[in-house]
């Protein structure tokens, strides 16, 4: 992956601790918050990014193993 690559579309209740500290800087990971909403609107936003990645790369980032 280079530099500014999407690895992963996701939501979560946690934010930041999601994942551990060690694990960002490990990974060179940086998390960044997309879009805020209810449950199910996130959860809609998140499939509509998902597809868009789909249709523009040919696959789902790879983070992501199946559409949500």
């Amino acid at each position: 992956m280079k530099q500014g690559d999407v690895w992963k579309y996701g939501e979560t209740t946690q934010g930041e601790k999601r994942y551990n500290k060690d694990s960002y800087e490990r990974n060179h990971f940086v998390m960044q918050k997309l879009f805020y909403g209810t449950k199910t609107e996130i959860l809609i936003q998140e499939k509509i990014m998902l597809y868009w990645y789909f249709f523009e790369h040919g696959q789902l980032p790879p983070g992501n193993k199946r559409f949500q």
